[in-house]
């Protein structure tokens, strides 16, 4: 390869000025053409140690470069076909290896799953998808066949399905089970049982429900019997009640507990021994009304009544307490329902509004249900990140009694009181 200093040789061998002109301007073109020795980039050009720029050509490949890995190889330059002397051929993040499927939906007794493809190097979801079949209940329960009430006594790790709507008013009661479905288009009503403290759904401890659609309704729908003394109190039924701790998944459309239209206490519509998570999506939680023309006390269902801490992470609808109706002048007060009332309460997730029940008597002696009730050592209210646009309302005392209040109990955190509202 000529260089510069190779046009001063030129000069001695000849004494001829005109040929040592033309030699010396060709030696110089021909000098800048070549781009000399050395240097090396990752980029196609890089630079030789006398400033002049290589053109790299392709690789050719030793080992191939993945999404996670570099490989090797050997390239020249296209001008003056010096090797380069980096190997290394950098990471290729489209060189991935579409070997694996990671499940990007589970499958359930409600529905069939979905899996993805994904590199098995760096787990990178592709494009295809393929289906999981729905899994198979271990039992299914079908409310359109059959009559009378339902006591399952399936072992516990069994899979329950229910579904279809409700032959007449029958109630549930699942003993053992805790992985419990409930299909969309279901509906749940219990009706006038002569049972202590009657239940639409009863589930054991440590029951998770998960509900498939917005079209599920389950309703304690009217009051049932229960032996007081010498006297026969009336009480609406609870939509759901959990014997210690409860958890509500998926979807469901409305859980109302049960009126009570001559002497009682309206049902709640959620209640639980213990504590209560909601991470599903709810249309409307209401307890029942409670009403009498026999001069008894009243009260209005709660919506949600849980002997431990309440969570709600999800998205409902509406939250309230019912109405306590009296229509009797020598009746004893009337109360209406909580909204919520649990040991300590957190909401993080949107609950549209949340309302105590008013309290419609015809004496004094009365007191509107209160929005957000909590009871017990440490108890509290948290409502730091919640979404609640409606507001947290106590309920009206018709007749001029005790309005209820918003929250009662200590400050709620993450809230402010203008944030509550009169029913």
């Amino acid at each position: 390869m000529l260089k510069l200093n190779k046009l001063f040789s030129i000069f001695y061998i000849s004494n001829n000025k005109r040929n040592f002109i033309i030699i010396a301007v060709f030696t110089i073109a021909f000098a800048f053409s070549a781009c000399g020795g050395g240097g090396s980039s990752d980029s196609p050009g890089g630079e030789d140690g006398n400033g002049h720029t290589h053109t790299w050509g392709e690789w050719t490949v030793i080992t191939n470069p993945t999404c996670t890995t570099t490989g090797e190889g050997t390239r020249e330059c296209t001008k003056c076909g010096e090797t380069d002397p980096n190997t290394i051929i950098p990471i290729d993040p489209e060189a991935h290896a579409w070997t694996a499927w990671t499940v990007t939906t589970p499958a359930t007794v409600l529905a069939a799953g979905v899996e993805t493809e994904s590199c098995s190097r760096c787990s990178i979801l592709g494009a295809n998808t393929r289906p999981i079949t729905q899994l198979t209940p271990d039992v299914t329960i079908d409310l359109a066949v059959g009559t009378g009430n339902i006591i399952n006594s399936s072992p516990a790790g069994s899979t329950i399905l229910i579904k279809g709507i409700s032959n007449g008013y029958r109630y549930i009661k699942i003993k053992n089970a805790t992985d419990i479905y409930i299909a969309d288009n279901t509906t749940i009503l219990g009706f006038e049982e002569i049972v202590v403290t009657p239940r639409a759904l009863e589930v054991p401890d440590g029951a998770k429900i998960t509900g498939g659609g917005n079209n599920i309704h389950i309703e304690y729908y009217e009051q049932h019997q229960t032996q007081d003394g010498h006297d026969i109190l009336q009480e609406g039924g609870i939509g759901i009640f959990g014997n210690g701790t409860l958890e509500l998944a998926g979807v469901f459309g409305n859980i109302f507990g049960g009126y009570s239209d001559i002497f009682g206490y309206g049902g709640d519509a959620i209640r639980t021994s213990g504590a209560l998570k909601i991470s599903g999506i709810i249309g409307e939680i209401r307890g029942g009304w409670g009403s009498t023309i026999n001069g008894r006390q009243v009260r209005g269902g709660y919506g949600i009544n849980s002997s431990g801490d309440i969570t709600i992470s999800s998205s409902i609808g509406k939250i309230s307490g019912g109405e306590g109706r009296n229509s009797s002048s020598s009746s004893f007060r009337t109360d209406g329902g909580i909204g919520i009332r649990g040991s300590y309460i957190t909401i993080t997730g949107y609950v549209g509004a949340i309302y105590g029940g008013r309290a419609q008597g015809r004496r004094v002696e009365e007191e509107g249900g209160h929005g957000i009730f909590v009871f017990g050592l440490g108890c509290g209210v948290n409502l730091t990140g919640a979404t609640i646009p409606g507001g947290v309302h106590g309920g009206d005392a018709v007749m001029g009694g005790q309005p209820g209040r918003a929250i009662n109990g200590p400050a709620a955190e993450g809230w402010t009181s203008a944030q509550h509202w009169p029913y």
